[in-house]
């Protein structure tokens, strides 16, 4: 049987289902291939050979679906949905509350070892000359905080002031 896509990416041991057909020379798989789960063969055999096409489309969807949480009663759980109408009003928060819960959060940042930085601190990387561009090349994408719709974040000009790179 010829296949060019799937191949690339099966492996020994995988059990899966497909249609193969006649094209010349040898056969052909047309249309998608899926995996069969271990212990889901007899099944799915059974299915094929009743030839009805819709319960072979249920089952293949059932594949590709969502997890589904069943209660204990058996019943699918259904989660709800949002609410529907305007988003609350963001919480207003003290400024100076504020203030000073993103100073600790800056001075933290600055002590702390940062992936993105090869695991120095900020205060280490911005000490060795040869990392301290990487130091202002990752604060400048950094996003700035949006207080007017209660979105907090680290400050990058507050950061390049306390690290001295303003």
């Amino acid at each position: 049987v010829r296949e060019r896509t799937f191949s690339r990416t099966a492996t020994v041991g995988l059990r899966f289902c497909g249609r193969a057909v006649p094209d010349g020379l040898t056969h052909q798989f047309i249309g998608g291939l899926f995996l069969v789960e271990p212990g889901r063969e007899e099944h799915l055999l059974d299915l094929l050979e009743t030839g009805d096409g819709q319960a072979l489309l249920a089952y293949v969807a059932a594949l590709h679906r969502p997890p589904v949480l069943i209660g204990p009663d058996g019943r699918e759980i259904e989660l709800g949905t949002a609410p529907a109408g305007p988003a609350p009003a963001p919480i207003v928060l003290d400024p100076e509350v504020t203030r000073q819960v993103m100073e600790h959060l800056e001075q933290r940042w600055c002590t702390e070892p940062v992936p993105a930085l090869a695991g120095f601190t900020p205060e280490q990387a911005v000490a060795d000359p040869t990392r301290r561009e990487d130091v202002r090349r990752l604060i400048d994408s950094f996003p700035e905080p949006d207080d007017a719709h209660g979105v907090m974040g680290l400050r990058p000009q507050a950061l390049k002031q306390r690290l001295g790179l303003d």
